[in-house]
């Protein structure tokens, strides 16, 4: 005769019912880590950052400054900045550059801002699109590539020579040569 066993074990439906819980707890978790909490916090880079800004809702203009040394920056939506927590753009402190008025590329520096403790700070980097999505117009050392920024949200262009950037800021091909080049 046999005996009542008082250990019982699981049914075939419970295992099942186990292991479909699991399977969803895990696809939830594992979708929570790999999808980034803001856009900010996904990976900017000079080349992505005009295409950034344009996805954003603002009514006069975007902005991103970077304070000296260059190791975070923040974004700024018409003057108020948009959050606490700054981003990492650049690995080191890029040179900008910008035609003087003689058309030699010389490197620029940006004017200093007060920041929220009203000190005077050097800000090493400072792009801006308006809302008629005009932006900045420069070229951006970063590394060994150069960003060049059109102000006519044109693609940010990526070039590997100082004589690329000469390129852009060469304006010459666009006058006219003699009076034939004039619409009569």
């Amino acid at each position: 005769m046999p005996t009542a066993s008082s250990s019982r074990g699981f049914s075939l439906f419970e295992l099942l019912l186990v292991v479909v819980l699991i399977s969803i707890l895990y696809g939830v978790f594992v979708h929570k880590l790999s999808t980034p909490k803001t856009q900010q916090e996904e990976r900017l880079t000079p080349e992505t950052l005009q295409s950034f800004l344009s996805t954003l809702e603002f009514k006069r203009q975007a902005e991103v400054i970077c304070l000296e040394p260059c190791s975070s920056c923040d974004l700024y939506l018409d003057g108020k900045k948009a959050s606490e927590e700054g981003f990492k753009l650049f690995q080191a402190t890029p040179k900008v550059y910008f035609p003087d008025r003689f058309g030699q590329v010389r490197p620029i520096d940006f004017l200093p801002m007060r920041t929220d403790d009203h000190t005077l700070s050097n800000v090493c980097f400072r792009y801006v699109l308006h809302a008629n999505r005009s932006g900045s117009h420069f070229a951006l050392e970063d590394g060994k590539k150069f960003y060049l920024f059109d102000p006519y949200m044109y693609p940010v262009k990526v070039a590997q020579s100082f004589d690329a950037v000469t390129a852009f800021f060469d304006n010459t091909q666009k006058l006219p040569n003699d009076e034939r080049d004039y619409v009569h």
